[in-house]
């Protein structure tokens, strides 16, 4: 239920978004930018980029401006249900390292979340360097919470923080057109 109400939430934004920004300019071509943004980055695939966009009502309507602003509130969604994934986790957790490492993640993807707000707002306020070092520190959260299971010698339980990282990256890819 609570993930149906998600899905429902992001499609709602989406479509806030689509209306927020029309006719910026030309429409971004969705499949272009999937395959520049996966031949300029050895982590990001075409496929992960189209499979993240191409469902969401208004990718391929949207200026290049607007799809930005869609792939960060994705990053957005997926930073939200990470931490809730994490605060689940560390109820349950026994072992002194996972926890350690779980709080490690806890503090990243809070202030990942926050950054990935403050880019937001920046994109909105055409401050595209500022978005773009917001969506930058927010993919670095992603990368401390992965190394702070690795280093401690752990299977990192939290698989969502690839897709964090690699959203952060696409909508960093796509902020740079912008630039």
């Amino acid at each position: 239920m609570k993930s149906s109400f998600s899905f429902l939430l992001i499609v709602l934004l989406q479509l806030i978004i689509c209306l927020s920004f029309p006719g910026g300019g030309a429409a971004a071509n969705l499949e272009e930018i999937c395959q520049k943004a996966s031949s300029s980055s050895v982590n990001m695939t075409y496929d992960f980029c189209l499979t993240s966009l191409q469902p969401i009502p208004g990718t391929r309507e949207v200026d290049t401006k607007g799809l930005a602003s869609i792939t960060i509130n994705l990053s957005i969604s997926n930073f939200t249900s990470t931490r809730e994934k994490i605060a689940d986790l560390q109820s349950k957790a026994t072992d002194q390292s996972v926890k350690d490492a779980l709080q490690i993640c806890s503090v990243r993807f809070g202030n990942g979340d926050a950054s990935l707000k403050i880019a937001q707002t920046s994109l909105g306020q055409d401050h595209i360097q500022d978005a773009l070092s917001s969506v930058r520190a927010a993919a670095g959260s992603a990368v401390v919470c992965a190394n702070a299971f690795s280093e401690r010698g752990i299977q990192s339980p939290i698989s969502d923080t690839q897709d964090g990282f690699l959203l952060c990256n696409l909508a960093a890819y796509i902020i740079q057109l912008l630039a």
